[in-house]
């Protein structure tokens, strides 16, 4: 990532500079900042928590929405039988 200076003559055309950069941003190079931010902050050993969701918390999510499914269909059972 490259870094530059600019000075601007006032802090409002900084802002919509600042807000222009971060609209004019590519995916990668989002990524790129959470990364090294991240490292920056916890380590390079810190675990990536999307992987471990991605790949942890759907099962658990299937599971989830298998046991709101078998409910509903209880409870419209027992509506049908009553």
């Amino acid at each position: 990532m490259i870094q530059r200076v600019r000075v601007f003559k006032n802090f409002k055309e900084a802002e919509k500079a600042e807000i222009q950069d971060g609209i004019s941003m590519t995916p990668n190079q989002r990524l790129k900042i959470a990364h090294s931010l991240r490292v920056r902050i916890f380590g390079r050993s810190a675990v990536d928590i999307r992987s471990y969701h991605k790949a942890v918390g759907r099962l658990k999510d299937l599971d989830d929405l298998d046991h709101l499914t078998a409910a509903a269909e209880r409870q419209k059972a027992e509506k049908r039988s009553r």
